[in-house]
């Protein structure tokens, strides 16, 4: 998993969006620079109101929004959302007490492990090829299967072609994974 930086300490309370978004960018840059996969959790209201756009949207976010199993912050807010704490799972049978109920919609160890981040060493892929808007074909018909299986194309949506739809679920995908955001499918983003 990555490493999350969870700052809720009331001294912070007292600090601007500019103070406290500093102190934030300074240590998960840090921590990149390490080689750590990392990201921010916080609560909603919190982040939107003290924390600067370019870390909302730069970082993968733990979001604490409690809003119950059934809603999704993912649909609302332009927030790169890796994980939800949706809510409070009373008398966990692992822990003797509640625990916090969440949501991971992002395979992050698949992705760390990959990467070669957080202490592990990047694994090769193989070369596939490249799709772009208009293609049509095999190739088109498995990133839609990808895509589809991540939760960025409904089912059905893989029919070859690539248009307006499949374009969409790519972008958000891109975005929330931390890659370049430009529409095209290339080894990058398999």
């Amino acid at each position: 998993m990555p490493v999350f930086l969870d700052i809720e300490a009331k001294e912070t309370t007292t600090l601007n969006k500019t103070q406290f978004s500093n102190i934030i960018a300074a240590f998960l840059e840090e921590m990149e620079k390490r080689g750590y996969w990392v990201g921010l959790y916080h609560s909603l209201c919190d982040s939107l109101a003290r924390v600067s756009e370019s870390i909302r949207t730069r970082y993968c976010y733990w979001l604490a929004w409690w809003l119950g199993p059934n809603g999704n912050p993912r649909t609302k807010y332009k927030l790169p959302i890796g994980l939800w704490q949706y809510g409070l799972e009373k008398k966990s049978p692992a822990f003797n007490g509640d625990v916090d109920a969440d949501y991971c919609f992002y395979d992050y160890p698949t992705e760390i492990k990959k990467r070669g981040l957080n202490g592990f060493a990047a694994q090769p892929e193989p070369i596939e090829p490249m799709v772009k808007k208009g293609d049509k074909g095999d190739a088109v018909k498995e990133m839609q299967e990808l895509l589809i299986k991540k939760g960025y194309l409904r089912e059905g949506e893989n029919d070859g072609s690539f248009g307006k739809i499949t374009l969409g679920g790519l972008l958000a995908f891109q975005f929330e994974s931390r890659l370049a955001v430009d529409g095209i499918c290339n080894e990058d983003d398999w």
